[in-house]
């Protein structure tokens, strides 16, 4: 009868390590990349300068989330114009996060960076925003996931 138990317990323990989204992002690294999303204005909010009536925002984006831990590198242009290029390698992944739904963040420069990945859509926001000369409660760039 122990031997059972036992047997089932250890059954159960190796099937929950397969499923469980902290075991599977420990393992290895899950990449994610898209685009940035010219067809949707970058959202302003709350601004306390004039805000462009108009901004599209363009380029690349990947992340690689491993653990609580994530990777991430932006090539963004606005309008057609150089904005911003880097490599953001401490990024934090929040808990709960699902394959295909998950949230990183970290602080920048501009303010606070958040990612937001739901199916195919990703928001890059920061909040509050501030850069060059621009001071918003936040700002959202929308962009597409590719896989």
């Amino acid at each position: 009868m122990r031997t059972v138990h036992a047997t089932g317990f250890a059954a159960v323990l190796a099937a929950t390590a397969l499923v469980a989204p902290g075991a599977a992002s420990a393992a290895s690294p899950v990449g994610y990349s898209g685009q940035f999303d010219e067809f949707h204005a970058v959202q302003y909010v709350g601004c306390t300068t004039a805000s462009p009536t108009a901004d599209y925002a363009s380029g690349e984006w990947s992340i690689k989330l491993q653990g609580t831990s994530a990777k991430a590198t932006f090539a963004m242009e606005l309008n057609g114009e150089p904005h911003v290029a880097y490599t953001y390698a401490g990024m934090k992944q929040a808990p709960g996060g699902v394959e295909g739904n998950w949230v990183a963040y970290g602080k920048t420069g501009a303010g606070l960076l958040t990612l937001t990945v739901t199916g195919l859509t990703m928001e890059y926001k920061i909040a509050p925003y501030n850069y060059n000369g621009l001071s918003c409660q936040y700002a959202i760039f929308p962009a597409t996931v590719r896989n």
